[in-house]
């Protein structure tokens, strides 16, 4: 059969909006759902279907504490080798010192987890998923540390935190096998933040990793 769009292109795709609409991946008619269903049915949309599609909902909380000579940072790392694709989703925190902070964001690029980093708790939100609650995780893995300076990356935003005073971020994040999520202070001494990081992850398709 002659295929006229891309939803045949990912089976997982196929094969969730088959179970969501009642019918089975090879009946007639599920390959040209994607001509007629999204205008009034978005699967893309709806969180309890990402499970369908092959992927994990993910979170985990931190808690780091940097020292008179130390730095306080957060990494959500992609592990060179998994296959994986992670979409940060949302990231919240306080600050919880006696001054504000210059608090900046970086992407990270790696081999494996930088020096004096530690693991942390972090696996589904989804109650279907067999997976774990490990440290590290099976997929992305969440860490923290308090080095004498910031893992290396390229800064890409900031912000001016305020005392004891939540922070909230939605912007996306996409982090590929070898990257990762740097987030943390520009300056040393103590200080200590607190909050929790979601994320969604599956695997790559063909043609998604990063060309050099």
């Amino acid at each position: 059969m002659n295929t006229h769009n891309a939803i045949k292109a990912a089976g997982q795709f196929l094969k969730a909006i088959g179970i969501s609409v009642g019918l089975g991946a090879e009946e007639e008619g599920v390959s040209r759902l994607g001509e007629t269903l999204t205008p009034i049915f978005n699967p893309w949309e709806l969180p309890e279907t990402a499970y369908l599609r092959g992927e994990r909902l993910e979170a985990g909380v931190f808690d780091v504490t940097g020292g008179a000579a130390t730095i306080p940072e957060v990494l959500l790392f992609n592990p060179v080798g998994s296959r994986l694709l992670g979409v940060v989703t949302r990231l919240h925190w306080t600050w919880i010192t006696t001054l504000g902070a210059f608090f900046t964001y970086r992407l990270f690029r790696g081999v494996a987890l930088p020096g004096g980093f530690v693991a942390l708790n972090s696996g589904p939100v989804d109650t279907r998923s067999g997976q774990l609650i490990a440290a590290p995780a099976a997929g992305l893995v969440l860490a923290q540390a308090a080095n004498a300076a910031r893992a290396g990356g390229l800064e890409f935003d900031s912000w001016t935190v305020p005392v004891n005073i939540g922070v909230e971020d939605l912007e996306p994040v996409i982090l590929s096998p070898g990257t990762g999520l740097s987030f943390g202070s520009q300056v040393v001494g103590v200080q200590r933040f607190i909050g929790g990081i979601r994320w969604r992850e599956r695997v790559m398709l063909p043609g998604e990793q990063a060309r050099a």
